[in-house]
């Protein structure tokens, strides 16, 4: 055969075999896409940082998995917890569990609820109905419903499921407050100075429905850990003495100033996320609070937050805005402090 026909051939067979591909994918895609799907918005995980405490999603990602039971169980259902599963809500440190967000997507998870007829009851009253269950792994299966929108923070509550089988145990949750975005660290200005130089610090959000009863921030270096221990290698993280000079920010943005310290310190007892790392024996170099002296040098730096509501705690490190954007200085900031003498 010619070689030319034969490559149009081959273009010919190519095209008929991806259209009928493609056909059987729409039908498969329309066919999942027709079944009951539940609530999106599970929040995506939060990228790993090189320190402890850090890398954790806003809430845990359960897989949404339609049971099909050719027999469904034939005892009375049993609720193991309550879940928020996202929508924008980015969850505490404090508390861990038992707790829910007004207004937002959550799931019960248990075991015997029926494939499609199971209620939730919230202080005994159906908030929905004929709920069908899902597969979620570990947690066996799940019935996702929306928190009341009127449960305001602090307030306990119950709940439980009904199938057509009886009605299950009744476990309390809790509503707290919750941040719809965490703060971003934008840089530095001026990013190059000498000790006693007092230092811009651009820092977006955050952003809660909820008033916070107090919110503070706090600088981070990261020092040669060879300079807190003989013959440590890597870097480490060391906070500049007492929070940032700030004023109430919005989630579009504030300024905060520090002025460029002779020592910073190592693990400081007074802050949460470092007690908590030392309480799990990850500040080995030395002991808590002790402090270190800052040379002439470049120095990578971050800020962590720390807020607390009535009812919840956040607190973390943010991740600056040139480590995701860009390789260097954005307009006047940027996030490495170099101290020139």
């Amino acid at each position: 055969m010619n070689p030319i026909l034969s490559r149009y051939v081959g273009f010919a067979l190519v095209a008929l075999i991806a259209g009928v591909g493609g056909g059987m994918l729409a039908v498969k895609e329309k066919t999942a896409n027709s079944s009951a799907n539940p609530p999106s918005g599970t929040v995506v995980a939060i990228p790993a940082q090189p320190f402890p405490g850090q890398g954790v999603p806003a809430v845990r990602a359960i897989p949404a998995v339609p049971v099909n039971q050719e027999k469904e169980s034939k005892v009375s259902p049993a609720i193991k917890d309550a879940i928020p599963t996202g929508g924008g809500a980015y969850a505490p440190q404090i508390p861990q569990r038992g707790y829910l967000f007004a207004n937002q997507p959550a799931i019960v998870t248990g075991s015997n609820f029926a494939n499609k007829n199971n209620d939730i009851l919230w202080d005994g009253k159906a908030i929905a109905t004929h709920v069908s269950a899902y597969d979620t792994g570990d947690n066996g299966m799940g019935l996702y419903f929306t928190v009341p929108s009127d449960a305001p923070v602090g307030s306990v509550h119950t709940i439980s499921v009904k199938t057509p089988l009886g009605t299950s145990n009744t476990i309390s949750t809790k509503i707290v407050e919750y941040l719809r975005n965490r703060p971003s660290f934008i840089g530095i200005s001026p990013y190059i100075g000498s000790t006693g130089t007092k230092v811009a610090v651009d820092i977006t959000g955050p952003d809660s429905p909820y008033p916070s009863v107090s919110a503070n921030f706090y600088l981070s270096v990261m020092v040669p850990a060879s300079t807190i221990k003989t013959g440590a290698v890597g870097w480490v993280h060391t906070f500049v003495p007492g929070a940032l000079e700030t004023s109430m920010l919005s989630p579009n943005g504030g300024i905060s100033y520090f002025t460029i310290p002779k020592e910073v310190i190592y693990c400081p007892s007074s802050l949460s996320i470092t007690a908590e790392w030392a309480a799990q024996g990850l500040c080995p170099l030395a002991s808590p609070d002790t402090r270190v002296k800052l040379g002439v040098g470049s120095y990578h730096a971050y800020v962590f937050y720390e807020f607390k509501f009535a009812n919840s705690t956040f607190s973390g490190m943010t991740t600056p805005y040139s480590a995701i954007f860009s390789d260097g200085p954005w307009n006047t900031w940027y996030d490495v402090l170099t101290i020139s003498n």
